[in-house]
């Protein structure tokens, strides 16, 4: 190589050593450097961070769980708790004057469900509708009866384990209301909401407000929250009251229809009293062919009726908590929780009475123009002879609701245990019920 390319070369070299060198002390100088402390902090808040927590509980619990939190303070994600709670798979709600009211899980009802209140089993009870299973008289838990801005995580466990108590086949839903010792220092959050319903001509308004501190030292804390809302609605629409036919009524003509007509209305055939050899729904109905059969067979609304429901209902909700640090890993814990849930209902209803005769004479109604489904339904038809009746109910409800109870917890190193005292009391009054009725008889009908 020539002498001068060797140099060149060289120097080349030299160069590149020195670049690595400069760069690896730049680095190590730079690692030495601490971050910059004007650094932008972000936090995660609203339904993200309500997201993000509720995954965080999951991973932590030993057992499969399903977590709901809350987006904020007093600022659940749905305006009711059953609501919520459909979000999680296999669970489904009964609603009741279009609110959630109680919750079946994995196809159990709400009587196999165990529900815990801050720790405690609980059981709510309130009125209803007929049609939508009345006054609660079981162990199942209505949730309408509490606001929701009063709770801040639901956990629904499907699976049993060994920590948890028995008596759930279907779930244990486990409702926790906020305490001092969740928050950081002084907190303080209020919040109010209104709506015009253009069908019932009358405003609807929510309030809550949450405040909480804690001690300088973090020994000591206290918290309480106050939830009201007014809720005034109108519902309207048809319904059935079930379906049936004449041949689950055995040997007996009631509930069956008086005659049949093929050709319109012109001509009608009388429908015969019949026995029913077999099973009610899929024997033989001695004495009784091709029309008067059909018809006799096929289901079809027991009451069909149209309703007009008036709403005016009421909740109240207030939690209250204080938590006590006296020594360290020990933690005391006072809770107390009212709600006051009171509704009156006005229900009116306009019902063709003659489809469910049962025990109630000789049938008077005759069908024509009808129309078989192959599901075995009468799913149109035009009747003679119908007997229409009004209907007038007004209930006026009440559900009082009171808990209050201890929780001890001590954690160390080498000891730990948890006990937890209190009372719960659930009271529903059936205050006020009238129910009126009217008959108009004879009338044509179709629907």
């Amino acid at each position: 190589m020539h002498p001068s390319n060797q140099k060149h070369h060289n120097a080349q070299a030299s160069a590149l050593i020195s670049v690595l060198l400069a760069l690896a002390a730049a680095n190590q100088a730079f690692a030495q450097t601490p971050a910059a402390a004007d650094a932008d902090t972000i936090i995660v808040t609203g339904f993200r961070a309500s997201l993000q927590t509720s995954l965080t509980a999951k991973r932590k619990d030993d057992s499969i769980v399903d977590v709901i939190k809350a987006e904020d303070i007093g600022k659940f994600p749905d305006n009711n708790l059953s609501e919520a709670l459909q979000r999680i798979p296999g669970v489904a709600i009964d609603r009741d004057g279009g609110e959630g009211r109680t919750i079946t899980v994995r196809g159990l009802g709400p009587q196999f469900t165990r529900i815990n209140l801050n720790g405690m089993e609980a059981l709510a009870t309130s009125g209803g509708r007929d049609s939508s299973g009345g006054a609660n008289r079981d162990c199942g838990f209505d949730f309408n009866v509490f606001a929701a801005e009063l709770f801040s995580s639901i956990t629904v466990r499907k699976t049993p384990s060994a920590e948890i108590e028995e008596g759930s086949l279907g779930a244990t839903v486990d409702l926790a209301t906020p305490r001092p010792f969740d928050f950081k220092g002084f907190t303080m959050a209020g919040q109010l909401q209104g709506q015009y319903n253009d069908l019932s001509k009358k405003k609807n308004d929510r309030e809550t407000f949450t405040a909480s501190n804690r001690s300088a030292d973090g020994k000591f804390g206290a918290l309480m929250s106050v939830a009201f809302s007014r809720n005034n609605k109108i519902e309207e629409g048809p319904s059935t009251t079930r379906w049936e036919n004449g041949s689950t009524l055995a040997s007996t003509s009631a509930g069956r229809f008086k005659n049949v007509s093929t050709d319109g209305g012109v001509t009608f055939l009388p429908i015969n009293t019949a026995t029913v050899a077999g099973t009610a729904n899929t024997g033989t109905l001695m004495g009784l062919t091709g029309p008067a059969l059909d018809v006799t067979k096929a289901l079809h609304p027991r009451i069909p009726r149209y309703g007009h429901l008036i709403y005016d209902e009421s909740r109240l909700g207030m939690t209250g908590s204080l938590q006590f640090k006296p020594i360290k890993g020990t933690l005391i814990t006072i809770d107390g929780m009212h709600s006051d849930f009171t509704a009156n209902r006005i229900e009116q209803y306009l019902e063709a009475l003659s489809f469910s005769r049962s025990g109630q004479g000789t049938p008077q109604t005759s069908v024509y123009n009808y129309t078989i489904n192959p599901a075995g339904e009468l799913a149109k038809a035009s009747f003679n002879g119908v007997d229409m009746r009004s209907e007038n109910r007004h209930d006026q409800l009440e559900s009082i609701f009171n808990q209050l109870n201890l929780t001890d917890q001590y954690d160390d190193k080498f000891d730990s245990y948890n006990s937890l005292f209190g009372n719960v009391d659930s009271n529903a009054p059936l205050d006020y019920s009238h129910t009126g009725r009217s008959y108009i008889l004879g009338l044509r009908y179709k629907y």
